[in-house]
């Protein structure tokens, strides 16, 4: 099956998850925006040990957004601080405190990318993914 010949029926027998969320952005003419807001407790948690990244999303479409938070889980978390090694990110967040410096981020981000890192933030298929189980709310057409 050539790319350019794909469907919205075809996606779901695509095998890559992270192609069937680009082909469905693109059959659809929309646009997923990933920022990075916090490194913080989320989901009404107390425990310091569960600090998360934070990050914010638009899906747009002919001029219509959507716009709502996602947190990424704690495993990627600590991967994204400790540099792909989970412990030494679990250690840094909870010993050196918040590393949310935008900045720091940044950089952080541009060194993983430079090492093929891809979790540096969430990708369009994981946050596609979970707005699949949930119905958007009636503001949104």
């Amino acid at each position: 099956m050539n790319k350019t010949a794909y469907t919205l029926k075809d996606i779901e027998n695509i095998q890559d998850y992270e192609q069937q969320a680009s082909e469905f952005l693109r059959l659809t003419n929309s646009t997923l925006d990933i920022r990075f807001i916090e490194t913080a407790l989320y989901f009404g948690d107390t425990d310091e040990n569960n600090k998360r990244d934070i990050y914010e999303f638009k899906l747009s479409k002919n001029g219509r957004e959507y716009v709502a938070k996602f947190s990424d889980s704690l495993a990627n978390t600590w991967k994204r601080h400790g540099n792909g090694n989970e412990n030494e990110g679990k250690y840094n967040l909870i010993k050196g405190g918040n590393m949310a410096n935008s900045n720091k981020i940044k950089k952080e981000n541009a060194i993983l990318s430079q090492w093929g890192y891809n979790s540096a933030k969430p990708s369009d298929y994981t946050i596609l993914a979970c707005l699949q189980g949930y119905e958007p709310p009636a503001t949104f057409d």
